[in-house]
């Protein structure tokens, strides 16, 4: 029986999850009809995959509705009922979880009926809970805000306590702040990072008012970790190219990290790495040492690794990347070999040679001709091994091949390959518009300087070197500059 959207929203459910749900069904206080029990019942035992050769619509159907002849809409009305209580369950089983939801909506619902002088014990209950909460994020805030609103509320119908607790409505006020403040720096932070990826503009202005307005009453929000995290960032995206300013942000996180979500920290801790990645590729060079220091951090604390304890290649590649660029060959030898288990078995075989063929490399990079000889064949045997068809890999493949041909001297293959690599960045569709760019200006640089090799110019020459320089937007602008200065 082909899949539907009830069938796909059941085998979503954790084995509790579709246990408790049959519990769900037969209250009558959410269900009131016995044919979605039927249904229900009839779907137990093909849970998950919802697949039989007796699964069938008319089975179905027999099930529900046993003295009548088969009604295809009958049974898909049935279907969306359901899967409207399927909904229902999942939205119940949400509110369940929280403790504090359901004591907060408690309070709200007494108060509504007039029995604020009745409500001690709940709002001792809420309270208590916010005090033990060691992340303070937007929710903390919002959720303080609607119980002391409450706690204003249920005072107002007691004439005695009507003094004491307009006294304390500030701390209404402020937690309402504190909110607007944490929910506004995230999603302006969100924006930013989306700017990078797609073509969006937006107005910084008020953000940045918003920013002053935080700077300037650092003692009222210094205890706010989400406040002064978020708000360092800011600093950064508008800020020069700043080591320091990196590092203090660093220790920053550091400082806050018991009092972050561990995603909320390692997602912000990466970020402050692709910031200086960004800096470094503007040409930035005490950026270098900064990322790789950012680098041993991440390791350290396992914030590059995900739930299931593993890295991704794209993650193994650019630790790898990092070390080698700054010359901290031994150190990212020793980590290809030791952290290649943690990348998902299937990619391992790829991952360990790539970054092998990019170790030999950097081993022969600079070095007398018969170890740089020695070296880039051990590179290209590597690469040789390496089987993918994602872009990923196929991009940084003919990259490196092309550095590796042009240095000992094999320009006609770097002219065929530059030749084919332009078709494949023409054809590829799934790239961003951004790395395309930076691709295709690196094999239009390179082949303008092999042609310069068969045919020196010098003016031209310089200025090749010139566009180059002034071109933000291409990979391995280094080794093009660097090549040029050898070839002058």
């Amino acid at each position: 029986m082909k899949q539907t959207k009830l069938f796909t929203m059941l085998a979503a459910l954790s084995k509790p999850e579709f246990s408790r749900l049959g519990k769900f069904l037969h209250s009558p206080y959410y269900n009131d009809s016995h044919c979605n029990i039927s249904l229900f019942e009839f779907l137990k035992p093909y849970y998950p995959l919802f697949r039989d050769a007796q699964f069938t619509k008319e089975a179905i159907f027999q099930s529900i509705y046993p003295d009548e002849p088969y009604n295809d809409a009958k049974l898909r009305d049935r279907c969306t009922h359901l899967l409207k209580l399927v909904k229902t369950f999942l939205a119940v089983e949400k509110y369940n979880a929280s403790s504090f939801d359901i004591n907060k909506n408690k309070i709200s619902a007494l108060l509504e009926k007039g029995f604020g002088n009745m409500l001690e014990n709940e709002f001792n209950d809420a309270f208590k809970y916010l005090q033990d909460q060691q992340v303070q994020d937007e929710t903390y805030y919002l959720n303080k805000y609607q119980l002391l609103n409450l706690r204003r509320q249920s005072e107002d119908l007691i004439i005695s306590k009507r003094n004491e607790v307009y006294n304390d409505i500030q701390e209404e006020i402020d937690a309402m702040i504190h909110f607007f403040l944490i929910a506004l720096l995230k999603e302006y932070s969100y924006i930013t990072d989306t700017m990078r990826h797609v073509n969006i503009d937006h107005e910084y202005k008020f953000i940045e008012s918003i920013i002053d307005h935080v700077s300037g009453r650092g003692e009222r929000y210094k205890d706010n970790a989400f406040i002064n995290v978020y708000g360092s960032f800011f600093h950064i995206y508008k800020s020069k190219p700043d080591p320091t300013l990196i590092l203090k942000i660093r220790d920053l996180l550091f400082c806050y990290k018991d009092r972050l979500q561990k995603d909320i920290f390692n997602n912000l801790f990466i970020e402050l790495y692709n910031q200086t990645k960004r800096w470094q590729s503007q040409g930035v060079k005490e950026m270098g040492s900064v990322s790789f220091k950012l680098t041993e951090d991440m390791l350290q604390f396992g914030v590059l690794l995900k739930e299931d304890g593993k890295m991704t290649a794209h993650t193994y590649t650019n630790i790898v990347a990092t070390a080698v660029r700054d010359n901290y060959i031994d150190w990212a030898e020793q980590f290809i070999r030791d952290y290649i288990y943690q990348v998902k078995p299937r990619e391992q075989k790829n991952a360990y040679f790539y970054n092998m063929a990019v170790l030999w490399y950097m081993k022969g990079y600079g070095k007398d001709y018969f170890t740089r000889q020695d070296a880039y064949d051990k590179s290209i045997e590597c690469l040789q091994k390496v089987k993918s068809e994602d872009f990923y890999y196929m991009t940084r493949i003919k990259n490196h091949e092309l550095k590796v041909f042009y240095e000992t001297g094999k320009y006609d293959k770097v002219l065929s390959l530059i030749d084919s690599y332009h078709h494949f960045l023409k054809r590829n569709t799934i790239m961003t518009k951004h790395l395309k760019e930076r691709y295709h200006n690196f094999i239009i640089y390179l082949q303008q300087l092999v042609k310069l090799m068969f045919k020196p110019d010098q003016f031209l020459l310089e200025k090749l070197n010139k566009d180059i320089q002034n071109n933000s937007h291409t990979e391995y602008k280094g080794w093009l500059l660097e090549q040029i200065r050898i070839q002058s």
